[in-house]
């Protein structure tokens, strides 16, 4: 697989410090002809609307197939049940809670499951979904440019939610994880740690932009990993995360974490 091609709209959205409009396209996956069920009275298990401005990027790739066929476009709304212009997600409760990943199993909309971030995140919403053809993955953040402490150090603990892929790049599961993180706000560094039922990885000495954003990029096999902070003072954390080994079987997700 190729991770740099995963990664690049995303860090492209997190890492720019310039405006401009999120793209309205139809993904070619998607063809939403059904519309959401009344909302329940169960808040803890639906997502929670949140008037709030938000960045992101959604992309979508292929079950079986070649990485080029990978679809990206940016978001930009202030809906959280809507990703892009594409995309609703559900306003009934979830099917189940693991973590801080709320599940939504069977047919919903367009899609015939979604896990996604819980209202625990306040500046942060991340997710994967899983097409009939295709799986897609999500990530968005308040675009109030947050202001980093410049000393002392926090850790950061949190979700991941990881496509596994084979050899071929052929999809074969999605698994939900834990991430942590240990960041050096004078140093403006940061250790990244990520775990899941089948994988796991560690990243050491991430730098982290003036803005908040932060990249890890490998050469050749190995761990990539993108984001951001959000939050008025980078309360909260989210990105993107690849990894391919040395059989070419490969790893791509989305995480989120917050500071402890």
């Amino acid at each position: 697989m190729n991770k740099k091609l995963i990664l690049s709209g995303l860090t492209a959205v997190l890492l720019s410090a310039c405006g401009g409009s999120g793209g309205d396209s139809t993904s070619p996956v998607d063809n939403p002809t059904q519309r959401p069920n009344p909302s329940t009275d169960n808040t803890a298990l639906t997502i929670t609307p949140r008037n709030m401005n938000s960045r992101g990027i959604y992309q979508a790739l292929p079950k079986q197939g070649s990485v080029s066929d990978l679809y990206q476009q940016e978001i930009r709304n202030s809906d959280r049940h809507h990703v892009g212009t594409a995309i609703q997600l559900p306003t009934t409760a979830a099917d189940a809670h693991q973590g801080g990943v709320l599940i939504f199993n069977g047919k919903h909309i367009n899609y015939n499951r979604l896990l996604t971030s819980d209202n625990s995140y306040r500046y942060v919403q991340f997710g994967t979904l899983d097409f009939e053809r295709a799986t897609g993955s999500f990530v968005r953040f308040d675009t109030v440019t947050p202001q980093l402490p410049t000393q002392g150090r926090a850790h950061y603990q949190g979700d991941s939610i990881l496509d596994i892929r084979d050899t071929n790049a052929q999809y074969l599961r999605t698994e939900i994880g834990t991430v942590a993180a240990s960041v050096d706000f004078g140093a403006r560094t940061m250790r990244f740690e990520i775990n899941s039922p089948s994988h796991r990885d560690s990243i050491n000495d991430i730098k982290i932009s003036k803005d908040g954003g932060f990249l890890k990029d490998a050469t050749g096999l190995g761990s990539t990993v993108g984001g951001g902070f959000a939050g008025p003072n980078g309360e909260e954390m989210m990105g993107s995360y690849s990894h391919i080994a040395s059989d070419y079987s490969g790893v791509v997700g989305v995480f989120g974490a917050k500071r402890q």
